[in-house]
């Protein structure tokens, strides 16, 4: 959820104020990104009854993850931007639509309400501070370290990256514990 707040509130200032970008072409790409969420959402809830909920929410969290590092790291045009946004909106906000059938299928349906709410408890800390976090890191980069543009974004950006990439690696050990094996394309 941190990786995921943070690149939906950073992209517009990054575009903006790092690359440089107008306020109309900062604002087009969070429009992409909510259209992406748009088409993104669904397909995910398909793909999840498809390929397995955990091998599904892993794979986007991955994605999500690799975007971030591969492509908005290294982003310094509209045109890279817009594919971010595209990919980023499509599995960025996953666990919104991944939440209640990997809980069901973790602690089965009885109990899925009581795994939710511990589950949306347990976010409201990372997700109130997740852009904080990240402004932060910003003005340290730019006092601290002196990085100026694009390269004042690259801490916040990596977190953001790493988060989705650590959620992913503790998804795929979660599946390990409950398939009891290193089956990788098990669908679970």
């Amino acid at each position: 959820m941190m990786g995921y707040f943070v690149a939906l509130y950073s992209l517009a200032s990054y575009a903006t104020d790092g690359v440089g970008l107008s306020q109309t072409k900062g604002a087009a790409l969070q429009s992409i990104l909510a259209a992406g969420q748009m088409i993104g959402r669904p397909l995910c809830g398909l793909a999840l009854d498809k390929g397995g909920r955990l091998n599904m929410a892993i794979v986007t969290n991955l994605v999500a993850g690799l975007s971030c590092l591969a492509i908005w790291l290294q982003a310094r045009s509209f045109g890279v931007l817009v594919v971010f946004s595209i990919i980023q909106g499509a599995v960025g906000g996953t666990v919104w639509s991944a939440a209640a059938p990997v809980a069901a299928r973790t602690v089965g349906v009885t109990h899925v309400g009581s795994a939710l709410a511990m589950f949306w408890l347990s976010i409201v800390f990372p997700v109130t501070v997740a852009q904080p976090i990240a402004v932060a890191l910003i003005d340290y980069s730019r006092a601290g370290l002196g990085r100026k543009g694009p390269d004042a974004y690259m801490i916040s950006i990596g977190l953001c990256g790493g988060l989705f990439c650590l959620s992913s690696v503790v998804l795929f050990g979660g599946k390990i514990a409950l398939q009891r094996s290193f089956k990788l394309l098990q669908k679970i």
